[in-house]
């Protein structure tokens, strides 16, 4: 197998994954937020002392990208601010009470469509998925500085 084919072997995975987990749609599972919104939620509630740097290195996205959508989570009342205590410069981010409800109903509504459709496939699937996945990561990873 050459290199050209593996990559379409990727492309091709992608275009089968994407539209069965809906994620090519403008609003993630039906809600307001686009998938990579979503995700950015997603960040900052999982990291203390999150800042935009962090979100940036992690999802490798523009900064004024991610800047306008922390504007729309403000407005959306989801997102909090506050200088941190250890720089001064830097602003850290948290989710607001609403923000941590609404990445949690996010949160619950994706595993339960991940559960549908694993739901007609027995255990020794579902590990083997799980392999496959684990192997994925662990050999793309292998070489990248992320």
């Amino acid at each position: 197998m050459n290199r050209a084919e593996t990559v379409e072997k990727i492309r091709e995975f992608n275009r089968f994954y994407m539209p069965i987990m809906d994620l090519l749609d403008s609003c993630y599972l039906d809600s307001e937020y686009s998938v990579t919104e979503v995700r950015v939620l997603y960040e900052i509630c999982g990291n203390k002392n999150c800042t935009a740097n962090l979100i940036v290195g992690k999802l490798h996205i523009d900064k004024s990208y991610l800047s306008r959508i922390l504007k729309k989570f403000e407005m959306d009342g989801v997102l909090a601010k506050k200088a941190s205590a250890e720089d001064t410069r830097s602003i850290e981010l948290s989710l607001t009470e609403k923000g941590i409800s609404r990445t949690e109903e996010l949160v619950k509504r994706a595993n339960i469509e991940i559960l549908k459709l694993l739901e007609k496939l027995s255990d020794t699937e579902c590990r083997k998925i799980e392999a496959a996945i684990d192997t994925i990561t662990k050999i793309i990873l292998k070489g990248k500085d992320w």
